[in-house]
């Protein structure tokens, strides 16, 4: 068996390291653990994941396209601020598609498929129990993945995923307010409850309720945190 050129072998690999400097930041990104504004050099990225300069600045280029870094020559590299007219955009998409999957969720809902949405429920009662948010919010998209699942629009989970980047900051950030987390969890009870009577209208309008709880948080969140948000226009 030919092997391949050293040159080759050597691009994929820093392809490949690329693909994972990106995914690690992003992830720190949209998790909070960077918050908005902070200072993220090339060098610091670098001590940060373990990699060399080639594959840190394919990851930025990558990050900055989805407005996740701000590049300012001469200045540096900083975690972009929460743009609001994105979380309200992401929000529009995921409310759209997710209600729509769950009317078809919702006619092929099985004894099995609760079993499956409660054992997610467990999942993320026992990580709010020990105040694991990251799990928390793991177990919050299993369950939401699990619906456009059984409505047979796994596809379309990944596009809502990709879409609400700037609103997945804003539940992350969330998250750790005291008694939120609670309500989600009986939230998601609710649909499940919902699903498991064969009730479609009440699966959908518990499911609507769920999801336009971030308008009753989002103002209080952008009083809270002024400097971590950018919008271009009033939201009132």
């Amino acid at each position: 068996m030919n092997e391949l050129p050293h040159h080759v072998t050597r691009q994929r690999s820093f392809k490949h390291r690329s693909v994972e400097v990106y995914e690690q930041v992003r992830a720190d990104i949209i998790s909070m653990r960077l918050e908005p504004g902070a200072t993220l050099s090339e060098s610091m990225i670098c001590r940060m994941t373990g990699a060399s300069r080639t594959p840190v600045r394919e990851a930025i280029i990558r990050l900055e396209r989805e407005n996740l870094l701000i590049v300012k020559p001469q200045q540096g590299t900083f975690v972009a601020p929460i743009y609001l007219e994105q979380v309200i955009e992401g929000h529009f998409i995921r409310e759209s598609l997710e209600i729509s999957a769950m009317k078809k969720a919702a006619k092929n809902w099985q004894p099995e498929h609760t079993l499956q949405a409660r054992h997610f429920l467990q999942q993320q009662i026992e990580a709010l129990e020990k105040q694991d948010f990251k799990q928390c919010f793991y177990w919050d998209t299993q369950f939401h993945n699990l619906l456009f699942s059984v409505a047979e629009l796994a596809g379309v989970a990944y596009f809502v995923q990709q879409s609400q980047v700037h609103l997945d900051r804003v539940r992350n950030l969330t998250a750790p307010h005291e008694g939120h987390m609670q309500k989600v969890i009986l939230e998601h009870k609710d649909i499940i409850d919902a699903l498991e009577e064969n009730d479609s209208s009440k699966a959908v309008k518990a499911l609507k309720f769920h999801l336009n709880t971030v308008h009753k948080t989002l103002k209080r969140l952008m009083r809270e945190n002024k400097n971590f948000f950018y919008q271009s226009t009033d939201i009132s």
